[in-house]
Formats: structure tokens, C-alpha cells, sequence
């Protein structure tokens, strides 16, 4: 039989009980809103970042110019690496480097895509090429919520000459960024190049500057005619892992892979996708296909 202090003491128990369920379904109950707060304000921020898209992919003949050493095996047999340009090639800053930079042209300080192909022995310019405006890239920008873009950067870089082959240069990205204008939705940007005659080059040289003599001035854009990649551009596949800073000071990284096709030679463009790994997953099996040669 239960006694009375028996019964008293079940009731107090029972309603213990009941009180701490009751603070265990709020407690949850009040951790789930702020997750579910925090991923609502995760994907708000996720959607302020701005979308890149590589609209053009540009060879102006017109505008190309080309410098070589006095060693250099160039057809022209003439030129001269012009020494305003000398420690673009031979700096141990640019030397194997891939970098968004400033270059001074004529007097002016205009940003560049500046793909630095010479090795760590290069001493001088006198089996050196250097060019300028070998080619130029378009990126729109599309803004959300005013949340725009501050600074741009190549974070890595890798290129293959062909399917199991890489340019033989142990190439790096240099990370420094160029600032965007708060007035620009997009960048137009130009490609410097500097390589040893003797290796192999991702941009065909020789030919784009034949193409010049010949008097074209009409620009061969490779995204809208992608056929003719295979007379101009030397790489089989190349990739950027694009680091982007957005005024609020955040960071975005962006992957761009473009491949050219091994039986037609026109060039894939990829779109660019906000993550890394869709980059490091093209470079490293692009990297195991070179081991195995």
C-alpha cells in the first residue's frame, strides 16, 4: 500500500520530470531555430557572392608585339628584347610565375595577365621571347546585393602541352591582386608572355605574329570560333584557381579549365564554377597523367 509521503514524493518526481522535458523540447526546439537561422544566414551570404563569367577569349593581331634576344631561335631574326622589359623576364619575382600584375608599356602601367614560362636558370634575354597583348580575356562580373568585387588574384596555376605532358617548367601562381574599379562589371585583360625558345610555349608565337604581317587587324575570338584555337594556342589544358575579394572582405575562390579537344583541336571552355575543387581535381589528374609518361 502506498503511503501518503510515498504518493507525495512520485508527484514531486513526475512533475520534475516533466519540467525538465519541458526545458529539454525548448532547448531543442530553440537550437534548431538557430541553426536553421544560421544556414538561412549562410546562404544569404553564399548568395551575395558575385558570378564570374569568361565572356571572351580574344587574339587582336594588330596589337601583339614581340621582343627576342639576339640567340633566340625567332623567325625574324631582328628583334631585340627591349630592356624596359628585361626584368619582367629574368626577375626572380615573375621567373615561373603566372600573376595579375602591372606592366609598364609606353608609359603607362596597364594590368596584365603576365604568364612567365622561363626557368630558374634563366640569366638573361638572350634566348628569351617576350610578348604583349598575345591575347585578351573578358570576365563579367554579375553583382548581388551591391556586394562587389575589391581585388582579383590567380591563387594556382597549371598548364599541360599535351594530354600526359606539362610544359616542363615548375610553374607557380604569384598571389598578389590587382584592384577592381567599384565602376567595372567586368575586367578586360590583356596576356604578357615570356618563355625560352627552346621549350614549348602555350601561346604559338610565331604564328600570331605571322598573323600580324599578313595585315589582319579583324580580332579571332576562340569562344565563338573555337576551331581556330588549334592554330594559335599551344596548350592542351590549362586551369586558374581565381581568388576574388568582395568589398565586405570576404574571399571567394572561382575555378576556370579550358582544354582543347585531342582530335579536333577547338578549344572547351568551361564555365567558371565558385569552388576549388573543380580546379585541383582537373590539375591533379592532368598531374597523374604526366607521372605516368
Amino acid at each position: 500500500m502506498i503511503t501518503i509521503e510515498t504518493a507525495t514524493l512520485l508527484v514531486a518526481i513526475f512533475g520534475a520530470m516533466i519540467a525538465f522535458i519541458g526545458v529539454m523540447i525548448a532547448f531543442w526546439h530553440y537550437r534548431g531555430v538557430k541553426e536553421e537561422g544560421k544556414k538561412a544566414n549562410e546562404i544569404r551570404i553564399e548568395d551575395n557572392r558575385p558570378i564570374l563569367t569568361l565572356s571572351e577569349l580574344k587574339l587582336f593581331p594588330e596589337k601583339f608585339e614581340v621582343y627576342a634576344g639576339v640567340n633566340a631561335e625567332w623567325g625574324t631574326k631582328n628583334l631585340i628584347v627591349n630592356s624596359d622589359y628585361e626584368g619582367y623576364v629574368t626577375s626572380d619575382k615573375y621567373k615561373r610565375k603566372t600573376t595579375l600584375t602591372r606592366i609598364k608599356v609606353k608609359g603607362k602601367n596597364e594590368r596584365y595577365l603576365f604568364v612567365n614560362a622561363c626557368p630558374k636558370t634563366t640569366k638573361n634575354t638572350r634566348n628569351a621571347i617576350f610578348a604583349l597583348d598575345a591575347l585578351y580575356l573578358k570576365i563579367d562580373f554579375e553583382y548581388k546585393n551591391g556586394v562587389r568585387i575589391k581585388a582579383m588574384g590567380i591563387k594556382d596555376v597549371y598548364s599541360m602541352y599535351t594530354d600526359k605532358e606539362n610544359f616542363g617548367v615548375d610553374h607557380e601562381a604569384n598571389t598578389k591582386k590587382i584592384t577592381i574599379p567599384s565602376s567595372q562589371t567586368c575586367a578586360e585583360i590583356p596576356v604578357a608572355y615570356a618563355c625560352i625558345d627552346t621549350h614549348p610555349t602555350s601561346m604559338k608565337l610565331q604564328k600570331i605574329y605571322d598573323l600580324k604581317q599578313s595585315g589582319q587587324t579583324e580580332p579571332i575570338d576562340f569562344i565563338e570560333t573555337p576551331d581556330k584555337a588549334g592554330d594559335y594556342i599551344g596548350f592542351a589544358e590549362t586551369g586558374y584557381l581565381i581568388e576574388c575579394t568582395t568589398i565586405d572582405k570576404k574571399d571567394y575562390l572561382y575555378s576556370l579549365i579550358m582544354e582543347k579537344d585531342y582530335e579536333t583541336e577547338e578549344l572547351v571552355v568551361h564555365p567558371i564554377t565558385f569552388d576549388s575543387d573543380t580546379y585541383y581535381k582537373a590539375k591533379n589528374e592532368a598531374m597523374a597523367r604526366s607521372m605516368l609518361t
